[in-house]
């Protein structure tokens, strides 16, 4: 099976995503019958869009409704933006239990062409989302991240 990077949030189609959570032993039955764009919105280097997932028959318990889509904007030409982040979840996430990160079904960095995809559980609904990345976080906000960070750092 080839990976290669999503060019746009269009090409999340029902049986792409059907084929991405079909990877997890828990979703081998899973069929996508809809993905709909609730909203999407440019960063300076990405685009972030949420989406939501509808499935045929019912699904298991885990499978997932919403979902967060990472991507290079369109508009970046200034390098290897989320390379990092691809690497992270690629191979750092998955060694860790208990790492306070969303469960990421697909993370995909093409070195040709230097873009990024990543498809990530929405925490949107329990987590505040930081909407002018200038402002800096407020104390309690600094106190969560940094036992966050912690936690990460102690499991390694």
């Amino acid at each position: 099976m080839t990976i290669t990077v999503l060019g746009s949030v269009e090409a999340v189609t029902p049986d792409w995503l059907t084929d991405v959570l079909r990877r997890e032993v828990e979703f081998s039955d899973i069929r996508v019958t809809e993905v709909a764009v609730e909203r999407s919105r440019p960063t300076f280097v990405s685009l972030i869009s949420r989406l939501r997932v509808t499935y045929a028959g019912m699904p298991p318990p885990k499978a997932p409704t919403r979902l967060f889509l990472k991507m290079t904007n369109e508009k970046w030409t200034g390098g290897r933006a989320g390379h990092t982040e691809v690497l992270f979840y690629r191979t750092i996430a998955p060694e860790i239990r208990g790492l306070p990160a969303p469960r990421c079904f697909d993370a995909v960095f093409d070195e040709t062409t230097k873009r990024f995809h990543l498809l990530l559980e929405d925490l949107s609904e329990s987590h505040r989302e930081f909407t002018d990345t200038f402002l800096p976080p407020t104390v309690p906000e600094c106190e969560r991240i940094m036992e966050a960070l912690a936690r990460l750092h102690a499991s390694r």
